[in-house]
């Protein structure tokens, strides 16, 4: 490599560094069961905008998978693993650690001819539409980059020199995906892009080779402002074709400069040869339209001519479908050693979020392709995917005694509404120590008729709000009121939710609101916690009495307050921050995570006596994750170990979980300790059931309370003279059983076995 040409540089520094060094989070896996399969990745995290580059990540030879998405810049590595006579795919989350981060696209090439992928991605500089490379190399085996610096600066951004002499960056729109192939057959990386203007194609030819240098440089020209002599206008599905190889399709002669009468507003460019006579056919997909065009090549390799055009490829199978934007990507799918076809949408938000990933595959050759499509949902279909955004939350819905989870979404794309939102109810089928879930409901409580009124972006969460001893659901959307929904059916019961409430007590707090229900001050009153698109975090007290809540819907009026812990999930380049809140108990006190827009998770100390005190930001657990943007944490014990995981909705409309070393502590009473309350309790193994029961009457009502060894709430309830609670999905253990009114409470050991 000329030294002159091309300046390499580490792209990590030694945070990153640090960064990947440290400990991670280990995964938490369930089955999940979704309409007849067992899902393999559930808490993958869904697919919106993916795209599809093969690279050899672990330098064996063999072509692994990487999977961008651009909802969220993440990341999904896949090593491609051999598997009896054939290959599968398996997710390797921490080669993504030694990959750099991009936006927007990225395409991994192997410009310098050494066996080693390199990458092209979208530029970082916010101020350049353009693009950056970086060369690839092995360390221990492993894929790493350096990024390629301008010779002589510190810009990362590939220029091209203008005739005045200056030089300036090759124009790469945000929304776009050039097509980085070698066009001429010369052995290098050329660039064909859409021009500012828009309408027509700029080839940017890589002079490595002219100059005697191999292939191992990145020096460029613009040497044809209407490669392939066609105009995209943006008004159909159709490009406008020049009937003469040396015009452009407006007439200007050979390669004198383009005007475009209208602004390109997005496409995406794959390069291939489809008829095996060397030079290269376009398939295009654009922003405006469902469709992709194939254009052939009727030129050759010095002077590309589009003589005809499939504007609903392949013709000669099932068409590509896919409303706002497809993409076009080459991965060998099936470990033929043929690259197949690949099919998704290039915009990361308003698309196709769900069966949005087609699979053609390739029944000819790399230069004579025959594809046909196999399915709409490949990669993601093992997938937890809820379309658009993901809120999860847990309760016990059927009464079975273990915790069911619902998921809110920002909403299913759907043509002609563009997003219908829903909660998706999970049944918990496992164990009370191996969970499974099993999805009911698509549409749980009929939430998605509220769509109709400009509702979406559902944000559930579980609590006994009305402190009668049963589970209700209040949730947030887009309008940034909440919906309450009162769960009717008393205490350990299957929940028998009314109708939900719109607008509950007037509480508006902007847009997006994302609630929780707990204690905030251990006043024995449910409060909320509002997140809201802006940032900052809402603290409603409840002002009311035990069984009838109250809040004053003014955030900003005491006790309550709109700058909850001084806290704002505001990122630099984020106008907005969504907060999401999950407040949970240590042994010193409340802490808080909190999700956003970044997809940064915080972690905050919580002084529940001064909400409008600065909140101490704890030395995070979630640091480096990359689980997309708008994140939406929740704490739970899934498989009662006494430690909590973490499950985090994302803007891909799926879930990610993790084990914390977090220990599962819960409220303690405050009522006194009395020995006049008289109750006993006995397990019965014969029914396996607990058996309570006290003969004192009293003026007040009694309630029970089982509780494991580590404080976690097994059932709950009232007492009037007896009651029995069903143990068979209780472990063998110590469990405590108390019994109170307003004035007195005791506590008695019963041992399950």
């Amino acid at each position: 490599m000329k030294s002159i040409q091309i300046v390499v540089v580490l792209w990590m520094f030694v945070g990153l560094q640090d960064l990947i060094a440290q400990d991670r989070l280990p995964a938490f896996d369930c089955p999940v069961h979704w309409h007849g399969q067992i899902l393999q990745e559930p808490f993958r995290g869904g697919l919106n905008a993916p795209q599809f580059q093969e690279a050899d990540l672990n330098n064996d030879g063999i072509q692994d998978l990487i999977i961008f998405d651009r909802a969220g810049d993440i990341i999904l590595p896949y090593l491609r693993l051999p598997d009896g006579n054939s290959f599968r795919f398996e997710f390797a989350r921490s080669y993504a650690d030694y990959i750099p981060p991009y936006t927007s696209w990225g395409l991994f090439r192997d410009y310098d001819k050494d066996g080693i992928s390199d990458l092209f991605t979208w530029s970082s500089n916010p101020a350049i539409n353009g693009l950056r490379s970086f060369h690839g190399r092995y360390q221990n085996d492993t894929l790493h980059f350096d990024l390629n610096l301008v010779p002589g600066s510190s810009s990362d951004v590939i220029l091209f020199p203008l005739q005045n002499g200056t030089k300036t960056q090759i124009y790469i729109a945000f929304d776009d995906i050039p097509a980085i192939d070698d066009i001429d057959n010369d052995g290098d990386m050329d660039i064909l892009t859409f021009s500012p203007g828009g309408g027509y194609v700029e080839y940017y030819k890589n002079l490595s080779v002219q100059k005697g240098w191999g292939s191992d440089s990145l020096i460029y020209n613009l040497v044809e402002s209407c490669w392939g002599k066609f105009y995209e206008s943006g008004l159909g599905e159709w490009v406008d074709l020049s009937t003469n190889p040396s015009n452009c399709k407006n007439g200007l002669v050979g390669e004198d400069e383009p005007t475009a009468s209208l602004r390109h507003a997005g496409s995406t460019l794959l390069t291939l040869d489809m008829d095996a006579d060397g030079d290269k056919e376009l398939l295009l997909g654009d922003i405006s339209f469902s469709n992709i065009n194939r254009l052939t090549n009727g030129g050759n390799i010095n002077q590309a001519w589009m003589i005809s055009q499939d504007t609903f490829f392949p013709k000669t199978d099932i068409p590509a479908y896919m409303p706002i934007f497809p993409a076009c990507y080459r991965a060998d799918v099936d470990h033929d050693g043929i690259r197949d076809l690949l099919i998704a949408p290039n915009s990361d938000s308003g698309s196709q979020d769900t069966a949005n990933v087609w699979y053609y595959k390739n029944f000819g050759t790399e230069n004579m392709p025959d594809f046909k499509l196999q399915e709409k949902e490949a990669f993601v279909d093992n997938m937890l995917d809820m379309g658009t955004g993901a809120r999860p939350c847990f309760l016990d819905i059927d009464g079975d005694g273990l915790k069911d989870m619902l998921v809110g979404n920002t909403g299913f794309f759907t043509p002609g509404i563009n997003l219908l939102p829903a909660l998706i109810y999970f049944r918990n089928i496992g164990t009370a120590t191996a969970p499974a879930f099993k999805v009911m409901d698509l549409d749980y409580q009929g939430m998605s008729a509220f769509g109709q009124n400009f509702v979406f972006g559902l944000a559930p969460a579980s609590g006994d709000l009305d402190g009668d001893g049963d589970i209700d659901l209040v949730i947030g959307e887009f309008n940034g009121t909440l919906f309450f929904l009162e769960n009717l059916a008393g205490p350990g019961n299957p929940v028998n939710f009314s109708a939900p409430l719109a607008n509950y007590q007037g509480i508006g707090i902007g847009s997006f609101s994302a609630p929780q229900i707990i204690d905030v001050n251990n006043d024995g009153l449910m409060d909320l916690l509002v997140g809201e698109k802006i940032g900052n975090m809402n603290y409603f007290q409840n002002q009311g009495v035990p069984g009838t809540p109250v809040f004053v819907n003014d955030a900003t009026q005491a006790p309550n307050s709109s700058v909850y812990g001084k806290i704002d999930m505001r990122k630099k380049g984020f106008l907005s921050g969504y907060s999401s809140p999950w407040m949970y108990i240590t042994k010193e006190g409340k802490a808080m995570v909190i999700g956003s827009n970044s997809g940064e998770i915080r972690r905050y100390e919580v002084d529940v006596n001064n909400p409008n005190a600065t909140f101490l930001v704890l030395d995070s657990l979630y640091t480096g994750y990359r689980d997309g943007f708008h994140t939406q944490p929740v704490l739970e014990d899934l498989d009662q170990d006494g430690l909590l995981e973490i499950i985090i909705g994302n803007l891909r409309g799926g879930l990610t979980a993790y084990q914390t070393p977090l220990e599962t502590l819960s409220t303690p009473l405050q009522i006194p300790q009395s020995d006049q309350l008289r109750f006993w309790a006995a397990f019965d193994r014969s029914r396996a059931e607990l058996l309570i029961a006290s003969d004192l009457t009293v003026s007040e009502p009694l309630t029970y309370m089982v509780t494991d060894m580590l404080g976690r709430k097994l059932a709950t309830g009232a007492l009037k003279t007896t009651v029995r609670v069903n143990t068979a999905h209780w472990m063998s253990s110590v469990v405590f059983v108390t019994v109170w009114s307003g004035s007195m409470r005791r506590t008695e050991k019963v041992v399950i076995y």
